[in-house]
């Protein structure tokens, strides 16, 4: 990207297991994720190594545990359509 400078990063990760060990990795982030994330270190008086790590244990509790997976499918016996299914939901309001 012509003009556009990005910050490289060099990141130890420290892995939660026994033994533990630590993973060396290197990061490319635009400006913009490089400032809003230096800002927010200064806020919450953290490094911005811990700022990453913590990004990363967020992303992969979240990707562990996909919302709305256990909810897919449950009313595949139902034979109703979409505008059935309205109007049988509005009744049992009302």
């Amino acid at each position: 990207m012509p003009g556009n400078k990005r910050l490289l990063i060099v990141i130890d990760l420290i892995c939660h297991c026994y033994p533990v060990s630590i993973m060396r990795t290197i990061i490319d982030l635009p400006d913009e994720q490089t400032v809003s994330l230096k800002r927010l270190c200064e806020t919450r008086q953290i490094s911005f190594i811990e700022a990453v790590r913590e990004a990363v244990a967020l992303y992969l509790a979240d990707a562990a545990d996909p919302q709305g997976d256990e909810a897919f499918g449950i009313w595949k016996d139902r034979n109703l359509g979409g505008l059935s299914c309205q109007h049988e939901l509005r009744d049992e309001r009302f």
